[in-house]
């Protein structure tokens, strides 16, 4: 039983790294996946929050009061 210590450390070891490979390879699909979604969300919600207010309109600061 103890020669075979050595062989299970190994197994351990290439069973982790497919995991981190398959988790990293997991990662890039959905990052790719979700780019898209982002950046459009984003450009709307730039776009109306700069809709939402007449920038043009805005009253002045008086400093005399």
């Amino acid at each position: 039983m103890e020669s075979e210590s050595g062989a299970v450390t190994v197994d351990w070891v290439v069973l982790t790294a497919a995991l981190v490979g398959l988790g990293i390879a997991v990662v890039a699909v959905v990052v790719t996946g979700v780019q898209e979604p982002t950046n459009s969300l984003n450009t709307q919600l730039g776009t109306d929050i700069t809709d939402m207010h007449d920038w043009t309109s805005a009253p002045q600061n008086d400093p005399n009061g």
